[in-house]
């Protein structure tokens, strides 16, 4: 026999998805948007870290210069890095990913700033922040 579910009425409902829909657009505050995690990398030294990213290795060094912004390098030890759209995309995402896992707010999200992606030497830099 099946059972059925009392309903709560139309007005319930009505809060219900206002509530929902209230806790979806508050912003965490502006102090938390750029701020880093405490740590060894919110203290303005180079920081090394290595990645593995499908298969190969890459070396990634992050330094927080102030004001939520790190400045980050990505290179590969024996090899030199491309200088494609495509391999600056692969660069960008293993230094946020590496941003955000290390020195990021549980659950923020690391962002890189227009402009500052580029090749040199065989190495990526960008700058990014924690969101």
């Amino acid at each position: 026999m099946a059972r059925t579910i009392p309903s709560c009425g139309k007005g319930a409902a009505a809060i219900a998805f206002a509530l929902l829909l209230a806790s979806c657009t508050a912003a965490p505050p502006p102090a938390q948007q750029a701020s880093p995690a405490a740590g060894p990398y919110a203290d303005g030294r180079r920081h090394h870290e290595r990645v593995r990213y499908n298969g190969r290795d890459y070396d990634v060094a992050l330094r927080h210069e102030g004001a939520g912004i790190f400045h980050i390098a990505v290179s590969a030890p024996h090899r030199r890095l491309g200088h494609t759209a495509g391999d600056g995309r692969i660069v960008e995402g293993i230094a946020l990913s590496t941003l955000r896992h290390f020195a990021c707010r549980s659950g923020a999200r690391a962002s890189a700033l227009p402009g500052t992606l580029k090749a040199a030497q065989g190495r990526w830099q960008l700058k990014a922040r924690c969101m």
